[in-house]
């Protein structure tokens, strides 16, 4: 039950931030050159965190957590990606884009976002069950790659407090959810019941 919970509260959530997401976003798309590279740096420095996190993150009776953790760092990669990809597309529309300067630092950190992501999600599968990656994917990507449009590109120019407050807590809702999932999940429990056994069988020898 607390599996299917978690489920619900992930599908809920994302579902209530596209929806907030769409029906404020604005019509006009802008790309400032120092602030896409300022979002692409900090996405890039909390993907590598999570990355990590994942590579040196405790296992064992801690259930999914590193794959959480792998899942989530491709996550924030993929979700810049769909971001710098409309980026790119915006600039494309502007005649001379090639001379950009800025265009060529962008393609750069597009192309490594998809290689980074795909290396940190594939991690993800390898060290946990495919229902956490998921999970994960289908919060975080939109989350981050939403946001960056918002805040960057100025698609947020619309949105009010009230639809503010209402993103974030369908966004905190909907990872919350994931994390949940990643604790109850039946490959995590068993984790924890195998370890649990390990230890009380190491006490009975001693």
């Amino acid at each position: 039950r607390p599996m299917w919970i978690a489920v619900g509260m992930t599908v809920l959530g994302i579902t209530i931030f596209t929806v907030f997401a769409a029906a404020h976003a604005a019509p006009d798309t802008h790309v400032p050159p120092v602030q896409v590279l300022i979002g692409c740096i900090i996405v890039y420095l909390i993907g590598g965190t999570f990355g990590f996190l994942g590579w040196k993150g405790p296992s064992g009776r801690t259930g999914n957590l590193r794959s959480l953790m792998w899942a989530t760092g491709g996550s924030f990669f993929y979700g810049l990606s769909s971001a710098l990809i409309k980026t790119v597309t915006v600039m494309m529309r502007e005649p001379g884009f090639h001379n950009n300067g800025v265009f060529w630092i962008i393609v750069p950190f597009l192309i490594g976002s998809y290689l980074f992501g795909g290396i940190m999600i594939q991690q993800g599968y390898a060290t946990g069950p495919a229902e956490t990656v998921v999970a994960s994917m289908t919060t975080t990507d939109p989350v981050v790659g939403v946001v960056f449009g918002l805040v960057i590109l100025g698609e947020g120019a619309l949105i009010t407090a009230g639809a503010g407050v209402g993103m974030a807590l369908a966004a905190a809702l909907a990872i919350w959810g994931v994390v949940v999932l990643s604790k109850h999940h039946p490959d995590a429990v068993e984790r924890r019941e195998r370890a649990a056994a390990q230890r009380a069988g190491a006490v009975t020898q001693t």
